[in-house]
């Protein structure tokens, strides 16, 4: 997934320290900072409260760190999507068929439509 501001955020308020968080994005200590001076700046709110040991979420920050976890999971979803999408149609089909000629028609079609289509289930009822 692509880091974003939100997943800068999310990482100080998680280890509640500017170096831990660094570590864990593999980023410097000093551009983490910077990312988010420039991101408090730009909001013209602080998101923590600092002191020497310590950051922890201020109001704002916490109504920051909440929507950027929703944020995440949309991501997430949306990757997963993208990724069925790339990889093919996926679900269920419920397909009805006459006694007199669904069977026929089946077999004509199935061994095709599977091979194009491997992961769409079909579920066959066959009624007068």
């Amino acid at each position: 997934m692509i880091t974003n501001r939100s997943d800068y955020i999310l990482a100080i308020a998680e280890h509640g320290n500017i170096s831990r968080a660094a570590k864990t994005l593999y980023i410097s200590q000093s551009g983490l900072n910077q990312k988010l001076i420039k991101l408090e700046e730009e909001l013209g709110l602080q998101l923590f409260q600092r002191n020497k040991q310590h950051l922890s979420l201020t109001p704002a920050g916490k109504i920051y760190v909440e929507n950027a976890k929703k944020i995440q999971e949309i991501q997430k979803v949306t990757y997963a999507q993208l990724g069925e999408l790339k990889d093919g149609a996926r679900g269920d089909i419920f397909l009805g068929t006459t006694q007199a000629h669904g069977i026929d028609l089946f077999t004509a079609i199935f061994p095709l439509f599977h091979e194009k289509f491997p992961h769409i289930n079909l579920h066959i009822q066959e009624r007068t």
